[in-house]
Formats: structure tokens, sequence, C-alpha cells
């Protein structure tokens, strides 16, 4: 891999992983500035070892791996605790992953009620990460409709998602975050 193109993958996968990962370090530490740089610790570490990782999965398995490594090695230097029972006991985020797979389906169902054409403009714009333009001449139709489209679906989402107690998750941008989980 000649260093152009390392260096446009590592671009890619940093800005498509960076606020995702220092949200999942938060969850961890609890501080923001803290997660900030765990997550630039795993991207060095990432970057070191990127000519000897296969990119060809996705790498996000990968970084969030690493990411939760480097969560716990801070917790146990920067925390007491008396066993390993309490280290596990720590990080068992079972309800949390409960609540976020439920959480997941319910976004899923719900863009699954999505009519069809604002599906497919916001799987254009969240999934493939088109821009406006370019997702109104794949359709044929006005960049408006496009935005119309959007809003038409985020505005469904809201009302969803807010009907389920999801509101606050809403207001932090956790909706963008779990496109990765879809």
């Amino acid at each position: 891999m000649n260093k152009t193109n390392r260096e446009e993958i590592f671009r890619n996968i940093f800005f498509e992983y960076h606020s995702q990962l220092c949200a999942y370090a938060f969850q961890y530490i609890a501080n923001r500035e803290i997660a900030k740089d765990i997550v630039q610790d795993v991207f060095c570490e990432f970057w070191q070892q990127i000519d000897k990782l296969d990119l060809s999965y996705s790498p996000g398995s990968l970084l969030y791996r690493y990411t939760h490594n480097k969560a716990i090695d801070y917790l146990k230097a920067h925390r007491e605790f008396n066993d390993i029972t309490s280290l596990t006991l720590a990080f068992n985020p079972t309800e949390e992953m409960l609540e976020e797979k439920e959480l997941n389906e319910t976004l899923r169902k719900s863009i699954e009620e999505l009519p069809e054409q604002c599906r497919k403009v916001w799987y254009m714009s969240r999934q493939e990460g088109l821009k406006n333009r370019e997702i109104a001449e794949q359709l044929q139709i006005s960049i408006k409709a496009v935005e119309k489209q959007i809003t038409k679906a985020l505005t469904h989402l809201k009302k969803k998602l807010s009907g389920m107690g999801y509101l606050p998750c809403l207001l932090i941008g956790v909706l963008q975050l779990l496109w990765m989980f879809l």
C-alpha cells in the first residue's frame, strides 16, 4: 500500500469512526476530554499498524476493541478495584446493550415504515453518504425534493423514538451514531 492510499484510507476511517469511538469511550470514562485522548491513542496505534491490518473487513470492530481496551486500561490505572469480580461487574454493560439493541431495532423498524422514496433517499444520504445533489441526480428529482424527504424521515424517526422515550438520544446525536449498527 503506497503512502497516498494509506493516508486516504486512514482519513476515511478516521472520519467515519472518530465521533462514534469518542461516544463509546465516554460511556466508560464519563469525561469527554479523556475519552477524546483515548480515541486519539487508538488512532495513533491504528496508524502504526495500518500496513499490517487486513482492511478488506470493516475496521470498526478492531477500533472498538482498541477503544474498549484503552478505556479499561485507563480505569484500571485511575480507579481502585478490589478484585477481578468488581472489574467485571463494572464493565458488564448487559442492560445498556439490551437498551441499545432495543433502540436499534426500533430505529430499523421506524425506517422500514417510511414511504419507499423517503426510505431510499434516507439510505442514500445516511448509509451511502451521498450529498443531496448526488441523490437528486441519481433519482432524477430536485435537490429540494431530497431535502423534503430527509426532513420527512427525520420527523418520522423523531416522533417514533420520542414516543418510546428515546428523545434524549436524539438530542445528543445518537441517531447518527446508530447507523454503524444497522
